[in-house]
């Protein structure tokens, strides 16, 4: 059994080569390969466990995370308000927020608003809403 802290897991996904999680109570935790960003916590670092991604002022704007998905090399999720966060690479523009930068922490994608998103898939390059 993983080191939660007593957090019970809501989902998971995993992606090439790095995973995501959400607990019940809204926590995002990521683990794997990192170098494009794709883990959420400001860096390119690899993780071998399961580590909290620090979302205090996107939670207090946008809600808790409610779903996660992970792609090749990229992430996103959804909060319980229904916005969209993505992260990770964008050389094919796949996080969505207009250029083709990568995100190194979770960034809500402009214009995504409860009333468009209710699920989402991540391919090996595109993200799907």
């Amino acid at each position: 059994r993983m080191c939660l802290g007593g957090e019970r897991v809501w989902e998971v996904s995993v992606g090439l080569e790095h995973a995501a999680l959400v607990t019940w109570s809204g926590l995002l935790m990521t683990w794997g390969l990192g170098f494009a960003g794709q883990l959420g916590h400001g860096d390119t670092a690899d993780r071998a466990s399961p580590c909290v991604v620090e979302l205090d002022a996107i939670q207090n704007q946008r809600g808790r995370v409610w779903k996660v998905s992970c792609g090749s090399w990229h992430s996103a999720a959804i909060t319980q308000y229904g916005h969209l966060l993505t992260w990770g690479a964008a050389d094919q523009g796949q996080v969505g927020h207009g250029n083709k930068l990568t995100v190194l922490v979770p960034k809500a994608v402009a214009g995504i608003t409860h009333t468009h998103t209710h699920t989402h898939t991540l391919t090996h390059t595109h993200t799907h809403t």
